[in-house]
């Protein structure tokens, strides 16, 4: 018999920040226990936000699960699951406070053969005894049928924060804890041990948060079992009402999404082997992976006892501008292109007709807009019976705006600035309307609209167009305003 009793704590003593995600993990936590760890849904209990009275109370009923088990002639194993915050001393239960040594007698006196206590939270380490250590892996050559004890795994050192991710939607360690489980931990025998399951939830989050502002959070661990045999936790290679997924092998990192834009299921890291057999919760999932020239994608079903080979999966490639513009990235960052075109549009000199020319653009893409650098050079040429000159600009300038992913395709408006330097060199044999080659130094200001498709890998093909007024002081007919027009069609280049 498993009994589970997971807890959820979002708030806290007075100071403590409201937690996001102890909600979320605590439902997974329940989840992968009863689809993989054997535990009955009516052997379930699972609180929010629970005072030290509830959490007793819910003790107290497990204790008569475990009588009842121990009538009908099985064996019982208690995991009891806790995200929320806590000091050295205490779990913080709302306002009040339960002492970690109480806490251990509540699950002592439930007399299970086997007590798991997962502990998620801040300093979450001060309830393992002096003498516990902190290390990437451990052996419990210890458990099976035969064994009986009790162990304690926290997230994070005596002295350390545990931290939620905003990307996982849940904390660091309970998504790696809950991905081991679902069989990223698996050494190859479709069964998930304590030394499997603490190993990869130790490596992956000391790996995840060693990037934060906070640094690295180390999970820790106190095993007090005898027995022979692996302590399993969950049997992903065997449960019952589940689907597969069997990945690859990979030099890359793979994402798995609940869906497009979901919380993360499982964080999988590179897979030199492959083979590796992940259980799902029946349902459609999301899954990406970096490559070369940007994300390979797949949208993939996964259905009760079936399995899905990810390697024969069709899989696209979001090139990393669109990465960043479909808000797919793994981590906050810029995706940068570089784009050349060519234009046609109006001079807005009634001497001089249309202008041709071309542009270069260096874009930083965020989520949702962009901006960057702009350079530019026209001309055109102005010959009649009293003109005749050429007549150049060369801008620089800045563009910024909205970015809106359609899909295929993206549309990117905003508005746009440039000083302008204009310059008339004229013929010797024309008579001019003031004499003598001319430079002026201006400005341009308007708005801009560019489609974007893309076209293979890296490249997309993009259509500008753009409207624009501009200060002329040129030809002796004093300082004017112009409102001029063009269009531009090139190549955008998203670096990889």
């Amino acid at each position: 018999m498993v009994a589970l009793v997971a807890i959820a704590s979002h708030g806290g003593w007075e100071g403590d920040a409201r937690l996001q995600f102890s909600g979320h993990d605590a439902t997974r936590v329940a989840r992968v226990f009863q689809e993989l760890g054997g535990t009955d849904p009516g052997r379930t209990v699972v609180l929010d936000d629970p005072g030290p009275a509830d959490l007793e109370g819910a003790l107290e009923r497990v204790a008569g699960w475990v009588a009842q088990a121990r009538e009908a002639g099985r064996r019982s194993r208690v995991v009891l699951y806790y995200s929320g915050h806590a000091d050295r001393r205490a779990l913080h239960l709302g306002r009040a406070s339960l002492d970690h040594t109480r806490l251990r007698q509540l699950v002592r006196t439930t007399a299970a053969d086997q007590r798991v206590m997962i502990l998620d939270a801040c300093e979450s380490g001060g309830i393992v005894e002096k003498g516990a250590r902190v290390v990437p892996a451990f052996d419990v050559s210890l458990g099976g049928d035969a064994a009986a004890g009790e162990v304690v795994i926290t997230s994070s050192t005596a002295g350390e924060a545990s931290l939620e991710s905003e990307r996982l939607r849940g904390s660091f360690f309970t998504h790696h804890l809950v991905a081991g489980l679902r069989g990223a931990a698996d050494a190859g025998d479709g069964l998930v041990s304590l030394t499997e399951a603490y190993d990869y939830a130790y490596r992956m989050t000391v790996a995840d948060t060693g990037a934060t502002r906070a640094g690295p959070q180390h999970p820790s661990y106190e095993v007090d079992l005898f027995g022979m045999g692996a302590l399993v936790l969950t049997h992903p290679g065997k449960a019952a009402g589940v689907g597969w997924l069997r990945m690859p092998k990979t030099t890359a990192p793979w994402m798995i999404l609940e869906h497009r834009n979901g919380p993360a299921v499982v964080s999988l890291p590179p897979q030199p082997d492959g083979g590796r057999l992940l259980a799902l919760h029946p349902g459609r999932y999301w899954l990406r992976r970096r490559a070369d020239s940007g994300l390979e994608v797949a949208d993939v079903q996964v259905r009760a006892g079936e399995t899905v080979a990810v390697g024969e999966l069709t899989r696209a490639s979001v090139p990393y501008a669109q990465v960043v513009r479909k808000g797919l990235v793994t981590r906050p960052g810029l995706a940068h292109s570089l784009s050349v075109s060519l234009s046609l549009g109006d001079s807005g000199l009634s001497e001089v007709g249309a202008m041709g020319g071309g542009d270069l653009r260096w874009r930083l893409e965020r989520p949702g807009w962009a901006f960057g650098p702009v350079a530019g050079s026209r001309q055109a040429r102005a010959q009649g019976e009293w003109v005749n000159f050429d007549h150049r600009e060369a801008s620089v300038g800045l563009s910024a705006g909205l970015v809106r992913d359609l899909g295929t395709s993206a549309l990117w408006l905003g508005p746009e600035v440039r000083v302008v330097a204009q310059s008339q060199d004229f013929a010797e044999s024309a008579t001019d309307r003031g004499g003598g080659d001319r430079l002026a130094w201006t400005a341009s200001y308007g708005a801009f609209a560019t489609w974007e498709l893309p076209v293979s890998g890296l490249w997309s093909l993009h259509l500008t167009g753009i409207a624009e007024v501009v200060r002329l002081d040129l030809l002796g007919s004093g300082a004017e305003h112009r409102l001029r027009g063009r269009a531009a069609v090139g190549l955008t280049w998203s670096l990889p």
